[in-house]
């Protein structure tokens, strides 16, 4: 399972996608994603629930909700991922809850709209983006049934992205984290690496390298970004932003200014 971090906290991240015969393995992020099928079928899976989708048919994966596709015969799918800053209103609405309906149909006129100014648009801008978003969204929430997310026996995932979301600006480690939610630290560690396909701290560190890659784009001092998203020092800073994207966090702010 994939943990992708490049779709996770990054302010206004919005990736549009267009795939033919859409196969993707389980993975997870924090932003949303909105998939619309325009030809054939595909098959979404969310968690254990298998969730058919047909030609005209919308869906809606919520923040760290794990899933993955697979087309039986042939897809033409286009799937969006969206930061929860152009729906800030429904985000908030919906933490800690799930729809029973993942699929959900949109009339002629939303189909039409959203399909002008952001599935088929070549450049929307953001005010489209919140405009088309907040539009499926409420068809989304539109005759849905909401319920407090459980999560089954034994199945931690959520709260231990929970607690690394919540406590990532701290010093935490393996340890800090298995005491917390009181799971023994050795099966903690053998639990995250078979599900997240990583060890503990290398994923907290892209958490907190995601935080400071949005940082950077604003007017805010580099050592105050450094401890902001939880390294103890510069150097560290410096040096783990570097082995996840390439670039000094110097670097990587210059080439959004030249963008």
């Amino acid at each position: 399972m994939i943990y992708q971090s490049f779709n996770s906290h990054i302010r206004y991240n919005y990736v549009p996608k267009l795939y033919t015969d859409f196969d993707f393995v389980e993975h997870l992020h924090s932003d949303f994603e909105i998939i619309c099928v325009l030809e054939g079928s595909t098959v979404l899976t969310v968690g254990e629930e298998d969730v058919p989708l047909s030609k005209g048919d919308f869906a809606l994966v919520l923040s760290n909700q794990i899933h993955s596709y697979r087309t039986p015969v042939s897809s033409r799918v286009w799937v969006g991922v969206f930061a929860e800053d152009y729906v800030r209103d429904f985000a908030a609405e919906m933490k800690d809850k799930q729809g029973k309906n993942i699929r959900f149909c949109c009339d002629e006129t939303v189909r039409a709209f959203v399909f002008k100014y952001m599935i088929f648009a070549q450049n929307p801008t953001r005010n489209q983006l919140s405009a088309c978003l907040t539009i499926l969204c409420d068809q989304y929430q539109k005759n849905n049934v909401f319920t407090k997310i459980k999560r089954a026996r034994g199945n931690y995932l959520y709260d231990i992205l929970s607690y690394i979301s919540i406590h990532y600006t701290e010093d935490i480690s393996l340890s800090t984290a298995a005491n917390a939610l009181h799971i023994n630290m050795n099966y903690l560690s053998r639990y995250f690496h078979k599900n997240i396909a990583m060890n503990f701290t290398d994923f907290v560190n892209h958490y907190r390298v995601s935080h400071a890659q949005a940082l950077l784009a604003k007017d805010l001092d580099i050592a105050d970004i450094s401890y902001e998203c939880g390294f103890l020092s510069i150097r560290t800073f410096n040096r783990v932003f570097k082995e996840i994207t390439g670039q000094t966090p110097r670097d990587y702010r210059r080439a959004l200014v030249q963008k």
